[in-house]
């Protein structure tokens, strides 16, 4: 069922930042495939997860995004994302891109440690899927994803990106991605 799930996460996938840009991702591994070939090649799942009891991270050459193992699932509307700046450079803002407000604000430049930001909120989307049990029985599942999307700054780059949830049986939001913009 999870890979179902996943799989059937693809069409509904990034709701948040527009996708005129290309995004490198953290995926987890059954929604991999689904998630590249949604997206019209925007989407580069550059790394993989299997399991949901860790942290996950990706990066850009000045920004470095990181989802917390108590973040990898959620039971609430919202998740705190931890953002560090590379090369030298220095995190200086980061906003809520689903609702524009600021969440921090500052001159961050250790680039060895994570400023913990958030929470951010989700944009819920949902979509049917229709699927064949093993039975060859149709099934109709309604996939429902929840978007967290951010803008941040460096010194010297700005940064849209993503990090998206699907509840799966349990009713438990569990991370399918997180992105960063590839530039």
């Amino acid at each position: 069922m999870r890979k179902a799930l996943a799989l059937a996460f693809a069409g509904t996938c990034i709701a948040g930042p527009a996708l005129a840009a290309d995004y490198k991702c953290v995926c987890q591994t059954d929604a991999k495939s689904a998630i590249e070939s949604s997206s019209g090649g925007k989407l580069d799942c550059a790394e993989t997860y299997k399991s949901y009891d860790g942290s996950v991270s990706v990066q850009e050459s000045q920004l470095k995004l990181y989802v917390s193992s108590d973040n990898m699932v959620q039971g609430d509307q919202d998740a705190n994302l931890r953002f560090r700046p590379r090369d030298g450079k220095c995190l200086e803002t980061v906003a809520d891109g689903n609702t524009g407000k600021l969440l921090y604000i500052g001159d961050h430049c250790d680039n060895s440690s994570y400023v913990n930001v958030g929470p951010f909120k989700f944009n819920k989307s949902a979509t049917s899927v229709t699927q064949t049990d093993p039975n060859g029985n149709p099934v109709t599942v309604t996939v429902t994803n929840w978007t967290a999307t951010y803008l941040a700054t460096t010194t010297g780059k700005k940064y849209n990106g993503m990090a998206q949830w699907t509840t799966m049986p349990d009713g438990k939001k569990y991370l399918q991605a997180a992105c960063i913009q590839n530039q």
